[in-house]
């Protein structure tokens, strides 16, 4: 060995460490990151998704400009708009009929006081299930003729 590289050989190893220390920082680092973004296992209350918070398009609240407004019973409403539409702040689902005083109020445009808006006799929450609407006759969601290509 000559000289040259004998005094290459401290700065090798040197190299060598930085670059394995350097390494080791980014995968414990990764895997710290990705254990933080994991949800706790076995915690499985609130695992299932409703109708209402998958169709709810309404802004998060920014609470920069102070607390969010009151929703006792957490259904979607504030207390003021349960009161306003006569409903009970602390029940969900005021009617008993199945949905939410949301739902009913939100997305299906029913009486959230009636368990059967329509008066057909048929509770609003089984019609919704059945995909009735519950405010008259039809199906929740018939399609457009209009809009449907018959021509093959």
């Amino acid at each position: 060995m000559d000289r040259s590289e004998q005094s290459s050989l401290p700065g090798r190893a040197l190299l060598r460490i930085i670059v394995i220390g350097v390494a080791v920082v980014v995968v414990v680092g990764g895997v710290l990151w990705l254990v933080q973004r994991t949800p706790e296992q076995g915690n499985n209350e609130n695992a299932t998704t409703t109708a209402r918070e998958t169709v709810n398009t309404a802004p998060p609240f920014d609470t920069r400009f102070g607390a969010p407004p009151a929703d006792a019973d957490q259904d979607g409403l504030t207390n003021d708009e349960e009161t306003a539409l006569g409903t009970n702040p602390t029940d969900p689902d005021t009617d008993r009929d199945n949905l939410t005083d949301y739902d009913e109020g939100r997305l299906y445009r029913s009486d959230p006081l009636k368990s059967d808006s329509d008066g057909d006799g048929n509770p609003d929450g089984a019609e919704v299930q059945k995909g009735f609407s519950p405010t008259g006759p039809g199906k929740l969601f018939e399609p457009n003729p209009a809009l449907i290509n018959t021509t093959p």
